[in-house]
């Protein structure tokens, strides 16, 4: 039932099938890959992480919140709502952690906690605090594993694009050592990378060599245009003092 389902309920520590508030599901990032085009989930307050580990390896900390197109992801619940309408995110934080192993520290955590790939204006993600995130694998840079730990949203390659809707969102406390320590936005390789941002803050956020806060990346004729409206940036940094709240780059 919850593969058809209009809206899938979340709530943390829930273990139904997700089909209402009375019998949630406990399990976003499962709810997250079932859900199809059109698909609403509403996430109730609480802390939730893409997988559970100890020893964490890059199996587990290579996971994200996949948001596929057209799916819209709704946090601030208390878990009795009828209505959009009546949410209060504010009175409800719903946090998106990428402290996986639960030790309180970014050492294994998540490398990127939110992903978005190749989709479209119909996919939103709204009314979520992200924090956490610790994209510190030393590969080729620009790679979710060691860059936007906070989100990291891929519209390169040719004539590819994507283009998420971002709303009342929170990016704290993600670190990178490539780039983007919060926001990784890619429409490199002739690709286009548009999503808009409102009313989001990102604060406290690091990246070792470029875009502390957020990193644009339109390389080799691509497009990275977001939009940002209402939004803030607070003690970001880069530690290459290369952007500490944005770096764009459209070299090539």
């Amino acid at each position: 039932s919850t593969l058809n389902a209009q809206i899938i309920y979340v709530k943390q520590g829930a273990t139904g099938n997700g089909t209402s508030w009375a019998d949630a599901s406990g399990n976003l990032k499962t709810s997250l890959d079932i859900a199809q085009f059109g698909t609403q989930i509403w996430v109730a307050e609480g802390t939730y992480i893409s997988t559970n580990c100890t020893s964490c390896t890059y199996n587990d900390r290579i996971l994200s919140f996949n948001v596929k197109d057209g799916v819209k992801l709704y946090g601030g619940f208390a878990g009795t709502e009828t209505s959009l309408d009546d949410r209060n995110f504010e009175n409800h934080p719903t946090v998106l952690s990428g402290d996986i192993d639960g030790d309180g520290t970014n050492v294994n955590n998540s490398y990127s906690i939110v992903f978005t790939q190749w989709v479209s204006e119909e996919t939103e993600i709204d009314g979520f605090i992200i924090t956490g995130g610790n994209a510190d694998f030393p590969a080729a840079l620009g790679n979710s594993a060691n860059s936007g730990a906070g989100l990291y949203n891929n519209g390169s390659l040719n004539g590819l694009s994507s283009h998420p809707v971002i709303r009342n969102c929170t990016f704290s406390n993600c670190q990178a050592w490539g780039f983007g320590g919060a926001i990784y936005n890619d429409g490199a390789f002739n690709g286009a990378a548009n999503p808009t941002f409102f009313n989001c803050r990102f604060e406290n956020n690091t990246a070792q060599n470029a875009g502390g806060g957020f990193y644009n990346n339109g390389i080799f004729e691509g497009q990275a245009s977001p939009i940002l409206t209402d939004c803030a940036f607070e003690n970001n940094h880069s530690t290459e003092a290369q952007g500490g709240a944005l770096f764009n780059s459209g070299s090539s």
